[in-house]
């Protein structure tokens, strides 16, 4: 992996102190959204490490997505102290490349930063489990979304769990209603973004 220009989005140094010694060529941080784009005019970044609550007015989404509006090639790790669901999809929806908590050891934080800049994406195993797309189903719906992710029709999930189609068919309905997608390849994205598509299939 190359020496890396990282950027922190923090009103404070934990960050920074946590991978200093790691495989990194610059750290720059920035206490507001502001003095980061100002230094995006004119200078180039491979990674930032972002807190959504940085304080001082800033709005840690609309940081985001700034960012990855003026630039879509850098990677954005969110560091947060939220780790409900709907921050975690929203970060996802806006682009960003990984979602750890706040006060996650320095390992972690570095294996985040390794992860994300050689697939793209890391979600630490307590954010991971939040985002699980099936924990917002019934067990049945799990077993039927389960199905439907191994291709399986309507017809043959309705003969093996010994259902009526029809009732499959409300209960697929029920599923993206839930999940807020319209196709599964939708559903297979937000498994593989989360990290959990293994888990998904089993």
């Amino acid at each position: 992996m190359n020496q890396l220009n990282i950027a922190i989005v923090d009103d404070h140094q934990l960050f920074a102190d946590a991978i200093k010694n790691g495989n990194i060529k610059s750290i720059i941080t920035f206490n507001t959204g502001k003095q980061l784009y100002t230094h995006l005019e004119t200078n180039s970044l491979d990674l930032i490490l972002l807190d959504l609550s940085i304080g001082d007015g800033d709005n840690g989404f609309e940081i985001l997505k700034e960012v990855k509006y003026r630039r879509p090639q850098i990677k954005i790790i969110v560091v947060s102290m939220h780790t409900q669901q709907e921050y975690v999809s929203k970060v996802q929806e806006l682009g960003g490349n990984g979602y750890i908590r706040k006060g996650t050891g320095a390992k972690i934080l570095k294996d985040a930063i390794t992860s994300v800049v050689t697939t793209d994406t890391f979600y630490n195993a307590s954010i991971a489990a939040n985002c699980n797309p099936l924990n917002d189903l019934s067990p049945t719906e799990n077993k039927i979304a389960k199905l439907i992710i191994k291709g399986k029709s309507n017809t043959e999930i309705a003969e093996e769990l010994y259902r009526s189609k029809e009732t499959v068919d409300i209960y697929r309905k029920n599923i993206y209603r839930k999940l807020k997608i319209t196709s599964i390849v939708q559903f297979i994205k937000r498994s593989v973004k989360c990290g959990t598509a293994t888990d998904t299939v089993d």
